[in-house]
């Protein structure tokens, strides 16, 4: 087990959610 990977796996997903909130937002800006 690499413990290196949970961090950036971890990043990753959170970056994902960060964009997924980010275009979320922006919808319900503009609508």
């Amino acid at each position: 087990m690499e413990e290196s990977n949970v961090p950036t796996c971890r990043h990753e997903l959170v970056a994902t959610m960060h964009v997924k909130v980010q275009k979320l937002f922006l919808i319900h800006a503009t609508s």
